[in-house]
């Protein structure tokens, strides 16, 4: 007999019946027999089998053809998905490794490109950096010449504020010396008249008349007034260019009569015209119906 773990076939290692065998050759057989057991033993660990108890059947062909051999969750061996099932699932996961792959490529690529962006943005966070510190130093420059412009304005601010006051100084000089002017002038305007006056009197064509109470006033009157509370109307129906002349005293109440006719107005008014400054001389001219008595 003959089989994979034990080969007794060849007749020259039989033993023959009926002959006595010696017990070195007797072991040496069983020696054999045993290695055929042991070859026996080790295919059948290699091999899957279960124990009769389980009830396990092998499929027929046409169940397991194309199918793999898997166990269960109570170790019990099925027949499961194909061969060409499984060669679809490598095939599949062959094609997803290639795609990890183009993925892995691609988002290589990406990281080459973002390393590069991030040399990129380094380079131009030191350029901004630069600027920022050139802007800064030209900002120090703008502020150094703004302060010295600050201190030029302060300085014409404070010039201009002196000349304001000089300019007010001035200007009050200016008016104290209007002042003065006004009231040289009054004198001038007295004085004047004080020599109007004399003038008048001494001329050889009036009469001077020295007065305590109000009369009538004929043309070329020169009338030197001696008390207070006067009135004295004017000529009547003058010709043009009639003068009346009248020297106060020290007194301010003096009054000229109007004669009740518009055409002998007293500077322009129809009312009687008061004389209120003391110690004046003024002489008054008729103008013709139109313009009145005026003061010359």
């Amino acid at each position: 007999m003959a089989n994979p773990f034990y080969d007794n076939s060849d007749p020259g290692q039989r033993f023959i019946s009926g002959e006595t065998a010696r017990g070195g050759d007797v072991d040496a057989k069983f020696d054999e027999v045993a290695a055929g057991f042991d070859k026996a033993d080790q295919r059948f660990k290699q091999t899957v089998s279960v124990p009769e108890t389980d009830g396990f059947e092998l499929p027929d062909v046409l169940t397991r053809k194309g199918k793999i051999l898997e166990f269960d969750e109570q170790g019990k061996p099925v027949t499961q998905a194909s061969a060409s099932g499984i060669r679809q699932l490598e095939q599949s996961a062959q094609q997803s490794a290639s795609q990890c792959g183009l993925l892995v490529n691609q988002a290589q690529h990406a990281a080459g490109l973002a390393q590069q962006a991030a040399s990129d943005a380094e380079l131009e966070r030191q350029q901004a950096s630069d600027q920022v510190a050139l802007a800064s130093q030209q900002v120090a420059l703008a502020q150094g010449r703004v302060d010295a412009a600050a201190a030029q304005v302060a300085l014409a601010v404070e010039q201009v504020t002196q000349a304001g006051r000089e300019v007010a100084s001035a200007q009050a000089e200016v008016s104290r010396a209007s002042a003065q002017a006004d009231r040289a002038e009054h004198e001038a305007n007295r004085a004047q008249g004080y020599a109007q006056a004399a003038q008048n009197i001494v001329t050889p064509a009036n009469s001077v008349k020295s007065s305590s109470a109000g009369q009538q006033l004929v043309v070329g009157d020169v009338v030197l007034v001696k008390s207070a509370g006067q009135r004295y109307p004017m000529p009547l129906s003058p010709a043009v260019g009639a003068e009346v002349t009248l020297r106060l005293g020290s007194f301010d109440d003096t009054l000229l009569g109007y004669s009740g006719n518009t055409a002998e107005r007293i500077e322009g008014g129809s009312d009687d015209y008061l004389l209120n400054i003391p110690n004046i001389a003024c002489t008054f001219k008729y103008f013709g119906p139109t313009e009145g008595w005026r003061l010359i």
